[in-house]
């Protein structure tokens, strides 16, 4: 084998494992976000389970309109998350 067959196979090759470290990379950085995201969905999906009716009387009771709002906050959340 000459000494031009060998470079250019060792470019390839280079070439290959550069190819491969990349994929690798994106397949890895995919796989943690679908798994991070599944995770947010499911803790959103609980936080939510239980309705939050709004307060008849915000006035009357102000830490029932603060957990009111904070309900709908999460249920947008929930939305954007596309659970």
């Amino acid at each position: 084998m000459s000494k031009a067959t060998r470079y250019a196979v060792a470019v390839v090759a280079l070439f290959l494992m550069f190819a491969w470290a990349v994929a690798a990379s994106f397949a890895l950085s995919e796989w943690t976000v679908s798994r991070s995201q599944r995770q947010w969905c499911e803790t959103l999906t609980l936080i939510t389970s239980v309705p939050v009716p709004a307060p008849a009387d915000p006035a009357a009771n102000p830490s029932r309109e603060g957990q009111y709002r904070l309900y709908e906050d999460f249920l947008h959340v929930r939305q954007e998350f596309g659970c």
